[in-house]
């Protein structure tokens, strides 16, 4: 039995300020004003994963685990420094967990991975099935022959 735990922590950011500052001198009265657009962004992703392995046979080794991962979008969009266009701060996690069954067969020649994912998305509270299959064929040292299909939820 072999055990991996992974905590990790990403930020991208961006923001932009595609505005410029303009005086407008009328009568002797200036007035000073910003046109253009201002666009914040910033998405942050807190994940953490256990991954476990049983070798149940030298050739034959069950994967198993659990993810939890929760993201919060801030996005904001304003035009001229008045009109905020969209002002978004969403939060979605997904919590997720597999199993797959990697098969050695002809001294490892043939490896065979059938395997299970069911995903769990809180923002539409709905579950996800995902069935995976790959295959593995070493015609020699130097090439490997796979063939894999899946089912992804977007």
């Amino acid at each position: 039995m072999y055990s991996n735990s992974l905590l990790s922590y990403s930020n991208y950011y961006s923001n932009r300020d595609n505005s410029r500052n303009i005086s407008i001198t009328r009568d002797s009265q200036t007035t000073n004003i910003k046109i253009g657009q201002i666009e914040d962004n910033n998405l942050t992703d807190l994940t953490a994963k256990m991954d476990f392995e049983y070798k149940l046979t030298p050739h034959h080794q069950l994967d198993f685990g659990l993810q939890y991962t929760l993201n919060r979008i801030e996005y904001s969009y304003s035009q001229n420094d008045t009109i905020k266009v969209l002002d978004r701060d969403d939060r979605g996690s997904t919590l997720t967990a597999y199993v797959q069954d990697q098969i050695n067969l002809l001294d490892g020649k043939i490896q065979l991975k059938p395997g299970l994912r069911l995903t769990h998305f809180d923002v539409t509270n709905k579950n996800y099935l995902e069935p995976r299959f790959s295959a593995n064929y070493q015609l020699n040292d130097r090439i490997k022959l796979k063939a894999a299909t899946s089912i992804y939820t977007k």
